[in-house]
Parts: C-alpha cells; structure tokens; sequence
C-alpha cells in the first residue's frame, strides 16, 4: 500500500506540482487487490516550481508544524500527512490525538507522539514513521527520497506488474490466432463447397451435351437466370448453381474458365426473411397524414377541423423548433397520448375552435378526458386528422397506388 502511495505523490508532487493538503485515511480508498486511490482534492492546490503555499488548510490531526505554526510549506506537507496515515495503520490510532487543541498544536510542532510497540514491525517501518514525522521540513525527506527506502519492494512489485502484463498479452494473441484459425476454416469450407458444386454442373453439361448458345443469348439467358447470393440458403447452393450454368458454354468449360460461384459468402432462405417494423417509417407516415391534410384543396366552407390540424403542423415547423422536439410530438400523437398540445395558444383560442367542431357548448365540461377549454389533447387531434383522411379518400387512394404498384412487375 505505502509504495503505490509513494508513485501516487511522486505522480502529484514531480510531474503535476501539486499539494493535496488534505491527505487522511478517509481520502484513501482500497480496491481491488489493495489498489489504492488518493481522493478529495478539494483543497489541493497547484503550484509553480520551488514556490510555497501559506493558506491554513486540511485536517488538523494530520497537519504538519508549518501549517500550526502558519509558515510557508511545500508537498513535505503531504509528507508528513503520509507518515502519520502509516503510524494510525500501526497503532489503529493517530500519532497526535487530544481534547484541548493548545496541546494538539503543541505536539504536532514537536512531533510528540506515543511509540510504536517494540518487536510489533520491523524497524523499516519504525524508521520511516520516525523520518516522515521529523518536525524539521528541511530534514524531512520529499516523496523521492521515501521511494528510495522501500525501492526494493517496489522493484518486486513492478516485476509482478510486467508479468501479469505479459500474460495477458499471451491470452490475447492466442484469441486472436484462435479467431483467425475459425475464420479460416469457415472460409476454406465455404470454398470446398462452391468447387463441389461446380463440379458437380460441369459433369451434368459434360453428360448433356448441350447445344451451344451464342454470346448474346448467353448473356441475355443470364441477366435473367442471375440470383443473388443473399437471397439463398445453403441448402439451396446447388439448385443456385444449377440456375447459373444455363448461360456457360461448353466452350467456355473446355478453356477451362468458371462461372462466377453463386453461393459463396453467407447465405440466407427467402423463407426465413420477415420484415420488421420500422418505428422510424411508422413516424412518417404520421407526418405524411398531417402534410396531406394541409395540403388539400380549400374546402368550400370554414372547416374548423382543418385549421386545427394546421395550427398543429406549424407549431411543429415554427421557427426555433428542432428535429427532437418534432419526433417527440409526433411519437405522442401516434400512441394517442392524453396529454394537451403545446401550441403556444390560449384557452381563450382554443375554446372557439372546440365549440364549434363539437356542435355542444357543453361538450367541454361533460368530457372524461378533461376541459377542453384548456386545449385539444394528442388523442382528440389523432381522431381529428383520420376522419379527415376518411372524408378525402386518403385510403382509397392509398390501396390504389399500391396495386398499382404490383401490378407493374407482374405486366413485365
């Protein structure tokens, strides 16, 4: 624990120039395998080279003689914080505790503390308390002169960081040979079988003696017969193969020249393909709903419905609004959602509007959804924009493009 301290502080101290000034067990937390972790450093404070700091702050119990004394000090502050968290580990207790802060104080200044029970610890550790507790900064060593003391625990310690290190590079190689070695295989498998197959079509054309196309009918014969190699199973890959020799030669099989193999690569049935719902493409037809309606001709009479719809298609456009806030709004309208829309408009606006749609100036009061008087729901405005469709022939027309649409293959 006390050398991943040690490069914890050298880390701070030599490379960041940075005091912690608040250094306790309480900032020190243990993980996994003894990994340690210097926290809190909300009294930490940077600082330039060969400068020092004067501000009284930290923990008082583990504060060194300079800041009691309120002199200037450096990182052997943190020093000193590191020797009494070594003593407390020992003694289960702080090297200087007391009741009466004027005798706290002056036993931090003369570093006065209990000693360590002989024969409890080896004398590497009494010796480095003894070193970091020194009241005298200039004899207290900074955080390279500790590392020095305990540098051949260190050395063991990193020796068994490369090794794990090392390890774990092995494990990872062998992964990945091993994942290359499958792929490999997958692949030469793959092969094996489009030679089988290909061999098996030479044979049967062998046996059949076809009569020989020309090269226009040939190529003509195979922009026809090509399948994808996507939509075939394994299990289909000579019926594929069989499909695509109806354009090779038996000129081109006695040069020696193959057909391009139709079932390499991965292979899926026709049959086990389904399509998915789109809640994206769901979202758009939503919208195309709301631009259809406000896109109709002008309608003979004022139709208070019409203008509700349109009023909602602008507060999803105006200016200011964003793609996000226009899925969100239209995710609500297609689950019918309860909640009133946003429309930037008052009740008093909205009140006309909702009279005059419903035919019953008590309808706003007698709802179970809420008063309509404070606005028109998602659910309201849904229902509004599918009679509205229903009375255009949206649907109709809809059900006529796309027959329409399969029509057209099959006339081909």
């Amino acid at each position: 624990m006390e050398d991943m301290m040690c490069r914890a502080l050298r880390y701070l101290h030599k490379e960041k120039r940075i005091v912690h000034r608040d250094l306790t067990p309480n900032n020190i937390m243990l993980g996994e395998k003894d990994k340690v972790t210097i926290t809190d450093f909300g009294l930490a404070k940077q600082k330039q080279e060969n400068s020092k700091l004067t501000s009284v702050v930290g923990t008082i119990l583990y504060s060194c003689p300079e800041v009691v004394k309120n002199e200037p000090y450096g990182e052997k502050a943190d020093v000193w914080a590191v020797g009494c968290i070594l003593y407390q580990m020992a003694a289960l207790q702080p090297p200087f505790n007391s009741s009466n802060m004027l005798s706290l104080a002056s036993k931090i200044v003369e570093a006065v503390y209990e000693p360590i029970e002989d024969g409890a610890f080896s004398e590497r550790v009494t010796d480095m308390i003894r070193w970091c507790l020194s009241p005298d900064a200039d004899q207290r060593p900074d955080i390279v002169a500790v590392s020095s003391r305990i540098s051949d625990i260190m050395m063991r310690l990193m020796d068994g960081l490369y090794a794990s290190q090392n390890a774990l590079e092995r494990r990872a190689e062998r992964d990945r040979r091993r994942a290359q070695r499958y792929f490999l295989e997958r692949h030469r498998g793959r092969t094996d079988c489009c030679h089988s197959n290909l061999s098996q079509e030479k044979s049967l054309m062998n046996a059949e003696t076809p009569t020989p196309l020309s090269s226009a009918a040939c190529s003509s014969n195979h922009s026809e017969q090509t399948i994808s190699r996507d939509d075939v199973s394994e299990g289909d890959a000579e019926a594929c193969g069989l499909k695509s020799s109806a354009c090779v030669t038996p000129d081109h099989i006695q040069s020696g020249s193959r057909p391009r193999p139709v079932s390499a690569g991965i292979c899926v049935s026709q049959k086990k393909v389904r399509q998915i719902d789109d809640p994206i493409q769901r979202l758009l037809v939503q919208l195309h709903k709301i631009i259809y309606v406000t896109q109709l001709p002008p309608a003979p009479h004022h139709n208070i419905k019409r203008r509700v719809v349109e009023r909602f298609k602008k507060s999803l456009f105006h200016h200011g609004s964003d793609p996000y806030s226009l899925k969100a709004e239209l995710s609500k309208l297609l689950q019918a959602s309860p909640e009133l829309l946003e429309l930037g408009s008052t009740s008093s606006d909205w009140f006309p509007l909702v009279h005059h749609f419903t035919g019953d100036p008590h309808a706003a009061d007698s709802t179970g959804d809420g008063n309509l008087k404070d606005g028109v729901t998602y659910q309201q405005m849904q229902g509004i924009v599918e009679e509205l469709l229903e009375e255009n022939g949206y649907y109709e027309a809809t059900h006529s493009r796309v027959a329409e649409k399969r029509s057209d293959p099959e006339n081909k």
